[in-house]
């Protein structure tokens, strides 16, 4: 199986992958068009693919073997409850990283993961809300 087979072109792992045939490391799951609007640019990064939730499957691993996966804590049609399950069903054996804006108990997530999920090594990363980030 072929990286544009799994919708690896040029848009999911940008830059100089799609040239050169390196596989991504640096799994981004969640939807591309909402990221985008809230103005998040693709970075041209060889070592990172983005997909959707739906795309996350035995194949894609296979191909890929990425060894970091992020996603957003919450998304629409998936939460990092949900993808945790999947990559747990697959044998991941890579480090899976939610993001958020505001948590008040990350702790809390944790525990439910590593209760679901045992062996996962999945951490949350809280960011500081983006308006902090442009004063």
């Amino acid at each position: 199986m072929k990286r544009q087979d799994l919708g690896l072109g040029p848009e999911a792992g940008a830059g100089p992958a799609s040239e050169n045939r390196e596989l991504p490391t640096v799994l981004a799951v969640g939807d591309i068009e909402e990221w985008r609007r809230h103005g998040g640019d693709i970075p041209a990064d060889s070592r990172l693919a983005f997909t959707d939730f739906g795309s996350v499957t035995p194949e894609l691993f296979q191909v890929m073997a990425p060894t970091l996966v992020l996603s957003p804590l919450l998304a629409r049609g998936f939460d990092c409850i949900d993808l945790s399950q999947v990559l747990h069903a697959l044998g991941f054996k890579g480090r899976y990283r939610a993001i958020a804006e505001h948590l008040p108990d990350p702790e809390m997530i944790r525990r439910e993961i590593a209760g679901l999920c045992p062996g996962l090594d999945f951490d949350v990363i809280v960011m500081p809300p983006r308006s902090s980030l442009t004063h």
